[in-house]
C-alpha cells in the first residue's frame, strides 16, 4: 500500500473555502496565491509519499527507543528528516528573515496534514469505510479526527499538554485496535 496525498481536495478547500486569491492580496502574502499554493503541495506531496510514507512499514517493524539514555530511530527517519528540513518543510509559515518561506498558514498546515496521517488498509471494494468507521468510534469516544478515503489525520490544538497528548494517543490507539 503507498500513501496518496489528496492534493486536489486541499487545493479545492484553499482556493474556494480558505479564499487564498483574497489572503494573497494581503501585505506580505501577495506571492502566495492559488498557483503557489499548489506547486508547494504538489511538492510537498512528492516528498511525503516518496520520502517520507515508505518510512512507514520500516516503522513498524523497528520503531526508535530510548534505552539508558540515547535514542536510536528507525532506519532512515535520520536522513528523511534531514531533507526535511533541508527542503525547508518545517518553515513554510515562518517570516523569510528567520529562514522561512513567509506562506500563510493555510498553506503550511495542509504540509503537516501530509506528515501526521495515518493510512489504513482499505477494504476491498468499500474505500474509506474503515477510516469512516474510526472517525465515528473516535469521535464518541471524544476524539475528533478528520478522513480523506482511507488516510486519519489528526489535528490536534497548538497548545496541548503532555497528558492530553498521551490521551489522544491512547484513544486512537484503542480505536484502531477495535477496527480489527
Amino acid at each position: 500500500m503507498s500513501y496518496v496525498a489528496p492534493v486536489k481536495d486541499m487545493l479545492f478547500n484553499i482556493r474556494h473555502l480558505a479564499q487564498i486569491d483574497r489572503i494573497a492580496q494581503m501585505p506580505g502574502f501577495e506571492d502566495a496565491g492559488f498557483e503557489t499554493a499548489q506547486a508547494v503541495l504538489e511538492e510537498a506531496a512528492k516528498f511525503n509519499e516518496g520520502v517520507l510514507a515508505p518510512l512507514n512499514w520500516e516503522g513498524d517493524k523497528y520503531p526508535s527507543s530510548f534505552h539508558d539514555g540515547k535514542v536510536t530511530t528507525t532506519p532512515g527517519f535520520k536522513e528523511a528528516y534531514r531533507q526535511y528540513t533541508e527542503g525547508g518543510w518545517q518553515g513554510l509559515q515562518h517570516p523569510a528573515e528567520f529562514g522561512g518561506q513567509g506562506l500563510p498558514h493555510v498553506i503550511d498546515v495542509r504540509n503537516f496534514g501530509m506528515v501526521g496521517a495515518i493510512e489504513l488498509e482499505p477494504i476491498a471494494g468499500r474505500p474509506a469505510e474503515r477510516a469512516f468507521a474510526a472517525y465515528l468510534d473516535a469521535f464518541a469516544s471524544g476524539l475528533l479526527i478528520r478522513t480523506t478515503g482511507d488516510i486519519i489525520a489528526l489535528s490536534p490544538p497548538l497548545i496541548i499538554s503532555e497528558d492530553e497528548i498521551g490521551r489522544l494517543a491512547e484513544t486512537l490507539r484503542a480505536v484502531l485496535q477495535r477496527l480489527n
